[in-house]
């Protein structure tokens, strides 16, 4: 029965803690663009790696500051399934 509840994270909820990130700085684009009245297709400098970029970190820097976002993101949601708080 673990097997199974462990298969049923990894397939459902894996890719959901993958996303969520590039999720996240999706939805906040489209509310910030709603709020400055800017059009949803027009291009700007307000995404998580501008920030991080315009905070003085490298391209490369930003990219592993996101990924290190990410995995922790997977390991908080491997713990709580261990855990049995969460159960998959």
């Amino acid at each position: 029965m673990v097997y199974y509840e462990i298969s049923t994270f990894f397939t459902l909820g894996a890719p959901i803690v993958v996303l969520a990130v590039p999720i996240m700085d999706t939805l906040i684009a489209i509310i910030r663009r709603k709020v400055h009245h800017q059009r949803f297709d027009e291009a700007d400098k307000g995404h998580l790696h501008h920030r991080l970029m315009k905070r003085g970190y490298t391209q490369k820097q930003a990219v592993l500051i996101l990924y290190g976002l990410t995995a922790t993101l997977g390991m908080f949601a491997i713990i709580l399934l261990e855990s049995g708080i969460w159960k998959a």
